[in-house]
């Protein structure tokens, strides 16, 4: 086990619990899939409203970027590839992911849901694809073949190898913020180890959760956050356990309250965290989601009673969220909707009686009543 490592990142090594202080609602609605009965996968929202993931079309398995009207449009994958998948969007609308066909596959970007457009290619490598792009432009992926991590600079535009650590074999990178500050984890000295990286500073390793070992982060937002998750093996499945790592704050564990395993996947600027909770004796997993400004979370009612799996994958500013779930191997279906507070209970307050009028005195003007916002307390 490692709270820290040469050369780690400086940041406080302590940690904190939301469990939960107040209430969040969630409301979703099964977005209908391109071709009737099809298969639909999201994977990303922006702040628009607009959904992208992979979907069934008449053509084949494809990315597809949906907007707030129901529109779908199919991104198609390049020319002479049978195959797409779009995994990020920002808030320009443009959507990255991969084509692919037999033996290959290329980072493409959709601008704001055009024609894919070949982000690059690195030397000895058939399979790169895109996991994320900034509203500034940056863009990072991974190379299977190699085991590398890529980045692009919107200022340069070509792709380049995100360097290691002195000694890694494997490096994943997750997502990359506007400034250009992007998370993964790399394996090095027998273990994989989270980072953080910049063009200016190069990779960093960042400690780890006070007590946890194999931190892997998966998001960070402009205000620098970065969420993710550790696994330990716990008979008979195994236990999630999700942490956010603040710049000031430190690491603050997200639980849920009657629930083990908690998962982050999506994570916006404004503080939304959304992901999934279980128990290890559970039939599925449960939508959830965690608000870092007021330390609220929240487990939501299953999306269909007959998935093995419920999970909200996005979020955006104003708590937009996506979300999925999966019955059997090949069927996979996408909902759409809102986490939000819940609406203070609002409770008349009776007032003391007013005082008796003093004669020649002009009668003052008072309130019938005076409304508090009352605190619902819940896991």
């Amino acid at each position: 086990m490692r709270t820290g490592v040469a050369g780690a990142v400086a940041v406080l090594v302590t940690a904190s619990t939301i469990v939960g202080a107040g209430a969040l609602t969630g409301t979703f609605t099964e977005i209908e899939p391109p071709i009737p009965d099809g298969v639909v996968f999201g994977t990303d929202i922006n702040d628009a409203g607009q959904v992208v993931g992979n979907a069934d079309f008449a053509g084949g398995r494809h990315g597809f970027l949906r907007d707030a009207d129901g529109t779908y449009t199919e991104l198609v994958p390049l020319g002479g590839d049978s195959y797409s998948g779009a995994q990020s969007i920002n808030n320009d609308g443009d959507v990255v992911g991969q084509s692919g066909g037999a033996g290959a596959s290329s980072a493409v970007i959709w601008t704001g849901g055009g024609a894919p457009t070949d982000l690059g290619s690195l030397p000895g490598e058939a399979y790169l694809f895109a996991v994320d792009i900034s509203d500034s432009g940056w863009i990072v992926g991974n190379a299977s073949d190699t085991s590398q991590a890529w980045y692009i600079d919107p200022d340069v535009g070509t792709v380049e190898i995100i360097d290691p650590v002195a000694g890694a074999t494997i490096t994943q990178v997750r997502a990359i913020n506007d400034a250009g500050v992007a998370v993964g984890r790399v394996y090095v000295d027998s273990v994989f180890e989270p980072f953080i990286w910049n063009v200016d500073d190069g990779m960093t390793l960042l400690a780890e959760p006070p007590g946890e070992e194999g931190f892997e982060p998966t998001q960070i937002n402009n205000a620098g956050q970065i969420s993710g998750h550790v696994f330990e093996f716990i008979a008979p499945e195994g236990v999630y356990r999700a942490y956010v790592l603040d710049p000031d704050d430190g690491y603050q564990e997200l639980t849920v309250e009657g629930y083990e395993s908690a998962f982050p996947h999506g994570l916006s600027d404004s503080g939304w965290v959304v992901g999934f909770v279980d128990n290890p004796e559970s039939e599925s997993r449960v939508p959830a989601a965690w608000n870092l400004t007021d330390g609220d979370a929240a487990a939501f009612p299953l999306f269909s009673d007959a998935a093995f799996t419920n999970e909200l994958n996005a979020v955006n500013d104003t708590g937009g969220a996506v979300g999925i779930s999966r019955e059997g191997e090949d069927f996979e279906r996408t909902y759409l909707g809102q986490v939000s507070p819940e609406p203070p209970l609002l409770v008349d307050e009776p007032l003391a009686p007013p005082p008796s009028p003093v004669p020649g005195e002009k009668p003052v003007s008072r309130p019938a009543q005076v409304v508090r916002a009352t605190p619902n307390f819940t896991g």
